[in-house]
């Protein structure tokens, strides 16, 4: 994606925060997965107006639906962070690339392998350095409690375009498990991201 495109298409998704009924629908989902009736209750909006804003938070890979018997949404955020990310000078995404605050031997590690919003290459040799390049790319991916294998495909090209290699490492440093083609976290995975916040 150019810094052009980018530039745009963050506009767009900036102007999306500047009406205070979608704002209020968004915050309602962002700690937990709603029903509409629950999101309406909490935007003070009826159906109409909610659902209205629902879809265009959906089209805007804001908001997704939650797969289960009943229908529930919740807030990912997710373009509007890899699209900051991709608009990012390359030379700051390295000490920005996730919400993580970094010390100074990380940092390095990252500016060594990160190009903007890309990944240069996977650290082969160094243990150390290939765990910090894939605890940063767990922290590029939106969270679920599980992902199908075509689904982290998608996730992981746009950063690296050797998916294949970070799914097999995820697995044998033990950050994720797979059973029939289904990548769960580990606990060593959970505390890689969480990490991130402390």
């Amino acid at each position: 994606m150019n810094e052009d495109v980018t530039t745009v298409e963050i506009g767009r998704l900036l102007l999306l925060f500047t009406d205070p009924d979608r704002l209020r629908v968004l915050t309602a989902m962002l700690d937990d997965a709603l029903m509409p009736a629950e999101i309406a209750a909490s935007a003070r909006l009826d159906m109409a107006g909610t659902m209205r804003h629902l879809k265009t938070l959906q089209q805007a890979r804001l908001v997704e639906m939650v797969p289960g018997h009943e229908t529930r949404f919740r807030a990912t955020l997710e373009n509007l962070k890899q699209t900051t990310i991709a608009l990012a000078a390359p030379s700051r995404v390295p000490q920005n690339a996730s919400v993580a605050e970094v010390d100074f031997d990380t940092r390095q590690v990252l500016s060594a392998f990160f190009d903007g919003g890309r990944l240069k290459a996977l650290p082969m040799r160094n243990r150390r350095k290939k765990m910090v390049v894939l605890e940063e790319l767990l922290r590029r991916i939106p969270w679920k409690s599980e992902y199908r294998e075509a689904e982290l495909d998608q996730h992981i090209k746009p950063i690296y375009e050797d998916y294949c290699s970070i799914r097999r490492a995820w697995i044998d440093f033990l950050y994720m498990v797979r059973d029939h083609g289904v990548y769960t976290w580990t606990r060593q995975g959970m505390n890689a991201i969480k990490s991130a916040s402390h």
